[in-house]
């Protein structure tokens, strides 16, 4: 009773102010950012930002961008960043154009066998509390399960978000409508829906 009585209402912004006035930074080209568009921007929890923009993977440690070259054994990768995602466990989780990379404990490891989509450019990539990758493209939902890329539906538009409620649901949204996909843990029935 004592907590409901003391309780105040917080706000994130002062709803009287406008947005110029809070301080903010800005970092650009010009600043140190490598390349001139950002598409992606996650935390990990060492703290640092990362960013996959139009010159490649980014690290942000608050003070210093740092373009990231992935190196997986002594070998460069030598693929574009498509996609970019936290996995369940917190790490790092990268889609090249047919790779999946991990990267924890400061190092770039192969998470998946590399393999290309059948179709569609690389927008999206989501990893499930059960492992199971899913990459959103152009056009098509895909799920790599034993190291193959299946499509999972064709004609979604591009997918913007992935997301798994606390049950383990998985619901996903595109760009031009929104595509609902569940999926039942350990069962292989997928349900979904357009709006």
């Amino acid at each position: 009773m004592v907590a409901l009585y003391c309780a105040t209402p917080a706000w994130a912004l002062t709803p009287d102010r406008e947005i110029d006035q809070y301080a903010h930074d800005t970092w650009t080209s010009q600043s140190g950012l490598p390349g001139e568009a950002v598409y992606q921007i996650l935390q990990t929890p060492d703290g640092y930002l990362w960013l996959r923009t139009s010159a490649g993977l980014v690290r942000f440690d608050g003070v210093r961008f740092v373009l990231v070259d992935s190196v997986v054994g002594n070998a460069p990768v030598g693929e574009p960043v498509k996609a970019i995602c936290k996995n369940p466990d917190g790490n790092l989780l990268i889609r090249t154009t047919s790779r999946t990379i991990l990267y924890t404990d400061g190092v770039f490891s192969d998470y998946l066998p590399p393999v290309p989509l059948p179709d569609g450019g690389i927008r999206n990539l989501f990893e499930s509390r059960e492992h199971e990758v899913f990459v959103g493209a152009d056009d098509f939902i895909y799920v790599i399960r034993n190291g193959q890329p299946r499509v999972l539906r064709r004609g979604t538009a591009w997918v913007n978000t992935f997301f798994e409620d606390e049950e383990g649901l998985l619901r996903i949204s595109g760009c031009a409508r929104a595509v609902c996909v569940c999926a039942q843990k350990n069962s292989p029935t997928l349900w979904m829906s357009e709006r």
